[in-house]
């Protein structure tokens, strides 16, 4: 009986000191988790901001003039500051195709009419004003007595004005001349026709000459132009 009793004994576990704490190989679920770096240590960090691009402005029609200030990227004979051409086209960016844009000017005009077998002559100086634009030019040239003393001899034959403009379908102009019919009309329908030409000397400028002869009345004289 006693060696029986001292078996048993033997085979309890032992007691746990209350002041330690029981581990085993295998059980981790009592552990205490730690943070972590989640950087690499061997990896550099880059604290450096990130910088934004600048756009690139293109050139791509190579003519030294960035898109941005280049009205056509596209074509390298077209940039500011190229050499306008009588092409029709907006050479150097000015918003400005060849002379076109308002017109102003002052022509000199000698007129002269038989009436009832009496001949008559004047002289005028003729304020003009018109456009060139899109191909087609524009003008109106009034005439109007220098000495007061004709006024009631051209009211009575000519009318208080005499008025010059292009034929109706007869405006079309391209390069630096323009040759056309031209309509004369007055206030008593002393009303003709006759030949004009507006010739530019550059971009800024034109002169202008006008003819009519006809068995009662004759008007000639030229006037110089400027682009406004």
């Amino acid at each position: 009986m006693i060696p029986l009793l001292l078996a048993l004994i033997a085979c309890e576990k032992p007691a746990v000191d209350p002041g330690e704490t029981a581990t085993t190989g295998d059980d981790s679920s009592n552990s205490t988790p730690t943070d972590t770096d989640p950087t690499d240590p061997t990896e550099p960090t880059d604290t450096t901001e990130p910088t934004e691009t600048e756009p690139v402005d293109e050139d791509r029609d190579s003519d030294g003039s960035p898109a941005s200030e280049d009205c056509d990227d596209l074509d390298p004979q077209r940039y500011p500051g190229a050499t306008e051409l009588w092409d029709g086209i907006d050479n150097d960016c000015d918003e400005r195709v060849d002379a076109d844009g308002p017109i102003t000017g002052t022509a000199r005009l000698s007129a002269s009419v038989v009436y009832k077998a009496t001949p008559y002559a004047w002289a005028f100086d003729c304020p003009i004003t018109g456009e060139r634009a899109a191909g087609a030019l524009q003008f109106t040239v009034a005439c109007a007595p220098t000495d007061p003393d004709e006024q009631e001899q051209i009211d009575l034959l000519l009318g208080e004005t005499l008025t010059i403009t292009p034929y109706p379908g007869d405006e079309d102009v391209e390069g630096d001349e323009w040759s056309g019919w031209v309509s004369y009309t007055s206030a008593q329908g002393w009303d003709s026709e006759g030949d004009g030409r507006v010739t530019w000397t550059d971009f800024d400028s034109a002169e202008i000459t006008l003819s009519l002869d006809s068995v009662w009345l004759n008007i000639s004289g030229s006037g110089s132009l400027a682009r406004e």
